[in-house]
């Protein structure tokens, strides 16, 4: 047997009896997500310039709402290095891998642009293998 259900938008569904006896149906309609990411970096010179670009590649990624904005902590200050985290939240949560994975290829193409404008000294060097799976 089944349950229909009308959402807010008129919209029918149907949903087997069995999972509503059982708990396993929740609705997450408005409910948001958190993504976090983390890059690790011996730069501390650049700090700014990688969490701006950390921001913006959370930004102009599909499906990471705008509002609570994308934040960067210090996550970890340990000898030399620093990792930073990136929080930002989703609607979506059956694509978060999927999200996470563009907000990485969105901030290496940041880190590439950052690069190019690089000085010549050793410490200015961004290394996009050092992202934190």
């Amino acid at each position: 047997m089944f349950s229909k259900l009308i959402d807010q938008n008129q919209n029918v569904i149907v949903i087997p009896n069995n999972l509503l006896l059982s708990n396993q149906i929740s609705i997450s309609q408005g409910k948001n997500y958190l993504i976090t990411l983390y890059y690790r970096t011996s730069s501390f010179h650049n700090v700014d310039k990688i969490r701006k670009s950390l921001i913006q590649s959370a930004t102009i990624t599909n499906y990471v709402e705008s509002k609570p904005r994308p934040i960067v902590l210090l996550h970890d200050l340990h000898g030399s290095e620093i990792t930073l985290e990136l929080t930002c939240f989703t609607t979506k949560y059956n694509q978060i891998d999927k999200i996470k994975s563009n907000i990485r290829t969105n901030f290496l193409k940041e880190l590439k642009t950052l690069g190019k404008a690089r000085s010549t000294r050793k410490n200015d060097y961004f290394d996009p293998e050092e992202i934190l799976y």
